[in-house]
């Protein structure tokens, strides 16, 4: 992965442009307009993309008080459940793309580490890998935010993911718990609540 970080001064942005400092004009597909005011942008090479990040400044919005407290749950099968009985079942994005993996999984075993060939099934590989992960991104920035927006007080309960999967007889079972997330999931949480 390669990160390019632009300040102020060595950027702008027109239209659907981003012309950056010593490289040409780059189209950007914006997602939404920018709030505040534009104080850099990263720019990011995963497998599969460039991605262009911009940090703006605005002023914070505060939420309106719901006087209301609730504790969650966290878990493999649903990956919240509330005190007050809500339920966000867990997608689980990373079972749906294991069949398509194998193929390439199993092609890049005969491959010569380095060559076209090898890197071929290991970018489809790595960008199976990278659109699952970013579904669960989605789903879990969807549901924190929910969270954050209904409730003043959140308690949620400490899991030690290390041990339950160091324990773990299950492989799947271990599998699921490293692939739900689950300290993505508090960080997420722990940042909109304060």
């Amino acid at each position: 992965m390669k990160i390019i970080n632009y300040n102020q001064s060595r950027f702008k942005v027109e239209g659907d442009e981003l012309i950056l400092s010593k490289l040409e004009e780059v189209k950007v597909l914006l997602h939404r307009p920018f709030e505040g005011g534009l104080k850099g942008v990263i720019v990011k090479k995963n497998e599969s993309d460039w991605y262009a990040i911009f940090q703006c400044e605005a002023e914070k919005k505060p939420l309106e008080e719901t006087s209301k407290a609730v504790g969650i749950d966290l878990g493999v099968d649903k990956l919240v459940v509330t005190s007050d009985g809500v339920v966000a079942e867990n997608p689980k994005s990373f079972d749906k793309i294991e069949k398509n993996t194998k193929p390439p999984q199993h092609s890049l075993t005969w491959k010569k580490r380095g060559s076209k060939n090898y890197e071929r099934p290991r970018n489809k590989l790595a960008k199976l890998h990278e659109h699952a992960k970013n579904l669960m991104n989605d789903y879990i920035h969807k549901i924190t935010t929910r969270l954050v927006q209904e409730y003043d007080e959140i308690y949620a309960e400490y899991l030690g993911v290390r041990g339950m999967v160091e324990k773990g007889e299950n492989k799947t079972l271990r599998k699921h718990i490293l692939h739900s997330n689950f300290s993505l999931f508090t960080h997420h949480l722990s940042y909109k609540a304060s």
